[in-house]
């Protein structure tokens, strides 16, 4: 035999040991021996991985704020008719829009008690000397619409008799009775001041053009 022809077989040779096992050797071998060659199947594939990345996406879709059907991507606004023009509307009439409506004057806030008096809205700052009208029968000094009549702070309330108060304390007189709305303050509306006289211990009254002033 030739050198060359050994060299050849010889490399023959090699290739076999080295190459792949043949299929009457592969036949057995066991699941363990596939095992260990660190070959798996893909039903053992490790699921939580993908799990977890969906869950990360379901929470950014989640955290993606809304976009609304309005042109700058803003949701619809509810508008309260709004007669007086006081910035509050009563809340039974409402329209929802991108947009107020084109006849009339609408507010974005409600709660208006008195839609036909611009001085009666929530949040009036203001305290006022005389009531308004609810009805016939009913005066309100109720102005910002919370229910209770306020009296302006630190006005004086007189008391009723004079006996063991001759010191010459001093201070306005319960207006006329009237019905309003909500809790009514006595008080609220009078000019009739009263004093209990210093010494003499005599009550006495005056009308004048300051007012108890409440909202």
């Amino acid at each position: 035999m030739s050198l060359v022809a050994a060299a050849v077989g010889t490399m023959v040779g090699c290739s076999l040991v080295m190459g792949e096992v043949p299929a009457k050797d592969r036949a057995g071998l066991t699941d363990q021996d596939a095992g260990d060659s660190g070959v798996r199947d893909s039903s053992e594939w490790d699921t939580s991985i993908e799990a977890d990345a969906d869950a990360a996406e379901a929470s950014v879709q989640d955290a993606t704020p809304e976009v609304g059907p309005c042109a700058d991507g803003a949701p619809e606004q509810v508008f309260f008719e709004d007669r007086d023009g006081d910035g509050y509307g009563v809340s039974n009439v409402t329209r929802t829009g991108c947009e107020p409506p084109s006849t009339g004057t609408w507010a974005i806030r409600g709660r208006d008690c008195n839609d036909n008096h611009a001085d009666v809205h929530p949040e009036q700052p203001d305290y006022f000397e005389q009531p308004w009208r609810v009805d016939e029968e009913r005066f309100s000094f109720d102005y910002d619409c919370s229910g209770i009549e306020s009296a302006k702070p630190g006005q004086s309330q007189a008391p009723s008799a004079c006996t063991g108060l001759c010191s010459g304390v001093r201070g306005f007189k319960e207006a006329p009775a009237r019905v309003g709305i909500g809790l009514v303050d006595p008080y609220c509306g009078s000019n009739v001041i009263r004093e209990c006289a210093l010494i003499t211990c005599t009550l006495s009254e005056m009308t004048g053009s300051v007012y108890f002033v409440c909202k």
